[in-house]
């Protein structure tokens, strides 16, 4: 009597979904990890730049900014705004995250700066270093 193999249940085809999905992941794996380096570096930077930012301030109090520094100093301040609207808006929303490439596209397209000051000159950069 030959017999038929049995026929994969629904469990072995979770599993099978499941190994697809987990070696999707895997090979992500190096691609997740340069872009959690490069907003590492972004958000050190923005760290830098507000410190240089209170210690113009801070200037400015005794009268030794010049209107420059200012300028620069509420340059950003206006980062430090954008981050905490960002932040408030996409942590309070769920999903909301997938979104935030289509938001950012959408705002540029308007006018409007939503990322901050270092996130921007990096991808200007890479643009430029791009074209010829």
């Amino acid at each position: 009597m030959d017999r038929e193999p049995p026929s994969p249940g629904p469990d072995d085809q979770e599993q099978k979904k499941d190994h697809r999905f987990f070696s999707l992941l895997h090979g992500q794996r190096e691609k997740a990890r340069k872009g959690f380096q490069a907003l590492k570096e972004h958000l050190a930077e923005e760290s830098d730049e507000t410190k240089a930012m209170l210690e113009i301030y801070h200037r400015s109090l005794e009268g030794k900014a010049t209107k420059e520094e200012l300028h620069e100093a509420n340059e950003q301040f206006k980062d430090l705004i954008r981050i905490a609207g960002m932040g408030t808006f996409f942590g309070l929303v769920p999903g909301s995250m997938l979104l935030l490439p289509l938001a950012i596209a959408g705002a540029n397209r308007m006018g409007i700066r939503l990322l901050p000051s270092s996130f921007v000159h990096k991808a200007d950069e890479g643009e430029e270093s791009s074209n010829p």
